[in-house]
């Protein structure tokens, strides 16, 4: 996206929520979002004004809201990593086999 065409999401981002929208604030907004369309970024700061979102998103939870379609599993198996981490590849297996295995498709739980 353009700096002209941030320039419209930084007015949005400003205006829609509480609280100052700052130059650096709004440079450091375009450093982690300017390579994503234009369109996309709006699409998802409109679908968070929809949800009622009550506070600025940060760059994450626009990035999050520009894609719904999560991949759930990646996120569990992510979750799963972090959990071995602290409790040990068994353990985690243990817990987390039976949660990975109702994410599949057509898999029932």
């Amino acid at each position: 996206m353009t700096r002209a065409e941030f320039g419209r999401i930084a007015v949005v981002l400003d205006e829609c929520w509480m609280g100052d929208f700052t130059e650096t604030a709004e440079a450091a907004y375009f450093a982690v979002l300017g390579d994503k369309p234009a369109k996309v970024i709006e699409d998802a700061l409109r679908a968070l004004v929809d949800r009622g979102q009550a506070f600025r998103p940060t760059p994450p939870e626009i990035v999050r809201a520009s894609n719904p379609n999560v991949d759930r599993t990646a996120f569990i198996e992510g979750q799963r990593a972090a959990f071995a981490l602290r409790h040990g590849d068994k353990v985690a297996n243990e817990f987390f086999g039976s949660v990975l295995a109702i994410t599949k498709p057509g898999v029932a739980g």
